[in-house]
């Protein structure tokens, strides 16, 4: 118990101190250590291939273990099935309130035909046959400046229509 005081005492002094004075004991490489990048749980990928204007959803989870609000602002996306098939950018910013999480994070892409006919190949009609690579690059702002977040996600049996 007194280690949870004095660590919510810590984080709550922390908050109030300026920035440039914080940056001497937080760097961003030790707060990037404490910000996790996933895929949400309830229906990370949907891809659509079969509609007029084929398109792949991505839903992000991003849990914030820092003593420091911070906003995404913006993330790099490149998703792999054996080969490149797209990179992607996601400009929208989000608030990550400190010791919270958002999985609330949308990224949507509207397929070219080429895409489409890479992603049908490995579709067996329900699920991908191969396993989908996703590599992030997240870069939020922070007290102390920016900070960049890599991470890479692999999915396997991921529904496909």
């Amino acid at each position: 118990m007194w280690i949870e005081l004095t660590s919510d005492l810590f984080r709550r002094l922390i908050s109030k101190i300026p920035g440039w004075f914080v940056g001497f004991v937080y760097r961003s490489d030790k707060i990037a250590k404490l910000i996790d990048i996933n895929l949400r749980s309830n229906g990370p990928i949907i891809l659509n291939l079969n509609a007029d204007v084929p398109e792949i959803s991505l839903y992000f989870h991003i849990n914030n273990r820092s003593p420091f609000t911070l906003t995404l602002d913006r993330l790099i996306i490149k998703l792999w099935i054996g080969q490149p098939v797209l990179e992607g950018f996601m400009l929208r910013r989000y608030a990550i309130s400190k010791g919270n999480f958002r999985d609330d994070i949308y990224f949507s892409f509207f397929l070219s035909q080429l895409q489409k006919e890479v992603l049908k190949k490995h579709c067996d009609g329900q699920l991908m046959s191969s396993q989908i690579s996703l590599e992030v690059t997240a870069y939020l702002e922070s007290k102390i400046g920016l900070v960049c977040v890599e991470k890479r996600i692999d999915r396997s049996e991921v529904p496909c229509k």
